[in-house]
């Protein structure tokens, strides 16, 4: 699923069209700086789907 997410960020920002927040969802993901199972997994996706 990680993988996924950020392939699918990734061509995004490539071109800078992230939100400050998915900026650092995005460098959570490839800096591997979050740990991402259980909670940091579904921390992560609230914060990108909810917009904040």
């Amino acid at each position: 699923m990680m993988r996924d997410l950020r392939i699918a960020l990734e061509p995004v920002a490539i071109k800078s069209q992230l939100s400050p927040q998915g900026k650092r969802i995005f460098w959570n993901i490839t800096a591997g700086g979050y740990q991402l199972t259980g909670v940091g997994l579904a921390s992560q996706a609230a914060m990108l789907f909810s917009g904040r």
